[in-house]
């Protein structure tokens, strides 16, 4: 009798959260639309006014100071309106990957955190070899840390560490010897380099030379029957999202970032309208200085914008990171 409860309960929850994901799904599409309308409409709408508007003999300065204004005033606005839409956009595709992972949706079982180290010794080394290429762990170099917090596998100048915090967050965290000499130096200098650029800029190199030193992977635990269940996941559109690869010129890009380069540019064309009507009105010759002008604040107005939209809103309200599996 008990078991048919615990049963219904389980089916109950579990249609739940089936419901909660087609409805995550469906605002996270809803946004991705918006976002593309409006990619098409602002900077289309710029351009032309940059085209038209300086060259036409039938409107005055002043005409085209007006325009130029509220032509940046309701992009700004627009702007201001993309950044809550990506807030919000990267909480949905957080909230679907959890969901994936509470229903088991693209998620494998590993281990219990008990029988490790001891009868799920061997499931997890598989996975560190088949998912890592780790193959130097053996069962012999599985130990567990007297709190209980952590699992610890040590073999000479490699390591795997699996710890588990306050919150029963599981983290998996691999160093393995990283190759000296030219690997190394590259290293090096590509960490200089990003220093360099961090503070002018305010971007960072992508450099990847050693796939799994010092990398650290989220696996997800559930609690069943009083034990936790460590999972990995395998699959899932959200879990399995691609990492963040694209690089301009070196410069690690994401969706965020390029859509603060496209407001900036378009901010930057009504600017140039506005700054070539005033030149007119003084007068003053307008052509280079209002480029110029007009380039260097859209630098700034881009310095400004925000490029990962979801990370204030994550640590002020706890929300999960996002992983670094943004397209």
């Amino acid at each position: 009798m008990v078991e048919d409860v615990n049963d219904n309960v389980r089916n109950e929850r579990l249609e739940a959260l089936k419901l909660e994901y087609k409805e995550v799904n469906s605002y996270w599409r809803t946004l991705t639309v918006i976002r593309f309308k409006l990619l098409a409409f602002v900077p289309t709408l710029a351009g032309l006014g940059v085209v038209l508007i300086p060259n036409a003999d039938d409107i005055a300065p002043l005409e085209a100071f007006a325009i130029g204004l509220f032509g940046f005033i309701a992009t700004l606005g627009i702007t201001f309106y993309d950044q809550r839409n990506s807030e919000l956009y990267n909480a949905s595709i957080n909230r679907a990957s959890d969901l994936e992972c509470e229903m088991l949706f693209g998620c494998k079982y590993l281990f219990t955190w008990d029988n490790v180290p001891g009868d799920d010794s061997n499931s997890l080394l598989e996975y560190l070899k088949d998912y890592h290429d780790i193959d130097w762990a053996k069962s012999r170099d599985i130990k567990k840390t007297a709190d209980l917090k952590t699992i610890k596998i040590d073999k000479e100048e490699n390591s795997a560490e699996i710890k588990i915090d306050a919150n029963e967050k599981v983290t998996l965290e691999i160093n393995e010897a990283v190759q000296q000499s030219k690997i190394g130096r590259i290293r090096k200098a590509y960490s200089a380099l990003n220093q360099k650029l961090r503070k002018i800029f305010g971007v960072k190199i992508n450099c990847e030379t050693a796939s799994n030193d010092g990398k650290i992977r989220d696996l997800k635990v559930k609690k069943v029957d009083n034990k936790l269940k460590i999972y990995h996941i395998v699959g899932g559109i959200f879990n399995l999202r691609p990492k963040r690869s694209r690089t301009f010129f070196g410069i690690l890009m994401w969706h965020d970032r390029a859509l603060a380069m496209v407001y900036a540019s378009a901010l930057g064309a009504w600017l140039f309208i506005i700054i070539s009507s005033i030149l007119k009105l003084i007068p003053w010759p307008s052509g280079t200085f209002s480029l110029l002008l007009s380039v260097l604040l859209a630098i700034v107005i881009y310095k400004i914008l925000p490029k990962d939209a979801g990370t204030s809103r994550e640590k002020s309200q706890g929300v999960r990171p996002h992983r670094e599996k943004e397209g």
